[in-house]
């Protein structure tokens, strides 16, 4: 297997962290949603305050984030915490 394009999705205040609504990151055979967001990082620095906190899903499930991404996944959504009052 050889390195993938996959795109995460940024929700909420990453959406606003960054100015943007998606990421697009090359990521390695066995890559998980950690792997993939520390190299979003590396594009936008000012996700970085969200490393420990962040979630992971897809449109059909959550995604552990030290798990290998399945190889079917083309993107990911990138999930802040959520507070409610």
């Amino acid at each position: 297997m050889s390195e993938r394009s996959i795109r995460l999705r940024l929700h909420a205040a990453l959406r606003d962290a960054t100015g943007t609504e998606t990421i697009d990151v090359t990521i390695a055979p066995g890559a998980t949603p950690r792997d993939a967001f520390a190299a979003a990082i590396e594009r936008s620095p000012a996700l970085g305050d969200w490393r420990d906190v962040v979630a992971f899903g897809t449109d059909e499930r959550l995604l552990a984030a030290e798990r290998p991404i399945p190889t079917d996944t083309v993107e990911i959504h990138a999930l802040p915490p959520v507070s409610g009052g």
